[in-house]
């Protein structure tokens, strides 16, 4: 299953991220998680996998560029330092 990540401070722009997934992926097997702002991806962004108990990232991240205090730039660099592996898409 494809786990996919929308990160922006806009409800609406991330309803329309969403119908773009629900359009895209259509009947395959994909989840999709929100966040409102960078704070809380980097809170809770990684979440443990049901069937393994492992904490994993989403595998495809739609990242607003511009956010309140951690922008989506930044959460780009944090994820690099920490030599993570995920998929960025910036959106803006």
């Amino acid at each position: 299953m494809i786990r996919i990540g929308i990160c922006d401070d806009d409800l609406g722009i991330r309803m329309v991220l969403q119908s773009f997934c629900d359009q895209y992926f259509g009947g395959r097997r994909y989840e999709t998680r929100h966040y409102g702002s960078g704070e809380e991806f980097l809170e809770r962004g990684e979440e443990n996998l049901e069937e393994t108990g492992e904490k994993r990232l989403p595998d495809i991240l739609l990242l607003d560029v511009e956010m309140g205090a951690v922008d989506g730039i930044q959460i780009k660099h944090i994820l690099q330092r920490q030599k993570r592996e995920v998929r960025i898409l910036f959106v803006t």
